[in-house]
């Protein structure tokens, strides 16, 4: 025979208290999505989201997420359950991103009865998606070159005016070569040797930055932007026993455009 007696007071409150302690003792850290260090102008539309947990409470296992998205367009979130204790590289359950597209998003878990606080809100930006997205062509140098030599980096500058305030402004930029950008003399982004190796006949890896912060406001207050472009893979030393210059005998090209969203007054 099974007899079962009420609990006392003071058994309630140390249930509660253990709860209490179970719930601060698991949370949700380290949001990403497709093992992104920062996921901005990714290259998915429908980024799978990975997550960790960190605490002190024994044997705890997750039985249960919850997702909540907030598209950058629309007004209401949504929220979704699944049952399940996968909590890496787990599918986007909402409708894909389109180009540019934000949103954010944030995860709650639950298991032995415990239910984790919500994580932090994590925003994910999407990148360019599609090739006619691009509005902007290679520019290429106009010094003549000797394919038997290295070659010093070029310097790319162009002025230009943003005459209304902006709420965010992101830098789409690549090269034939290396690069490294820069607005106002300020240094865009801390990558080196961007855009990286690549197969230069079938892809041309881009990087995208967010340089809102970098933009001068007025009607009559100029921008400048440059780029230095240096040989890199695309036109540098390459090949065994020691290789030779130039193996595309063409000269370091670079490819950027900005995108502005006007801030509505």
């Amino acid at each position: 025979m099974h007899l079962a007696f009420p609990l006392s007071s003071n058994q309630e409150s140390k249930q509660h208290r253990l709860q209490d302690f179970l719930i601060m003792s698991v949370s949700i850290s380290a949001l990403s999505f497709e093992h992104h260090a920062e996921p901005l102008g990714i290259p998915e539309s429908s980024p799978r989201i990975s997550w960790r947990f960190k605490g002190v409470a024994p044997n705890w296992i997750q039985e249960t997420y919850e997702i909540e998205i907030q598209h950058e367009t629309e007004v209401a979130a949504e929220t979704y359950i699944v049952h399940t204790s996968e909590s890496v590289l787990v599918p986007w359950p909402s409708r894909p991103l389109v180009s540019a597209g934000v949103a954010t998003v944030r995860v709650r878990s639950s298991g032995n009865g415990v239910t984790t606080a919500w994580s932090e809100i994590q925003r994910v930006e999407a990148g360019l998606l599609h090739p006619t997205d691009w509005v902007c062509e290679l520019i290429e140098s106009r010094r003549e070159i000797d394919p038997k030599f290295a070659e010093p980096p070029v310097l790319f500058r162009r002025n230009f005016q943003v005459k209304q305030a902006v709420q965010k402004a992101r830098l789409y930029i690549t090269s034939h070569g290396v690069y490294e950008p820069e607005i106002n003399g300020v240094r865009v982004g801390n990558h080196v040797l961007a855009p990286g190796w690549t197969v230069y006949h079938k892809e041309l890896s881009y990087q995208t930055f967010d340089v809102t912060g970098h933009l001068k406001v007025g009607d009559h207050v100029q921008n400048t932007i440059g780029v230095h472009v240096a040989e890199g893979w695309w036109a540098g030393r390459l090949g065994f026993l020691g290789g030779r210059h130039n193996i595309v005998r063409t000269l370091s090209l670079s490819s950027f455009f900005l995108r502005t969203c006007l801030k509505v007054q």
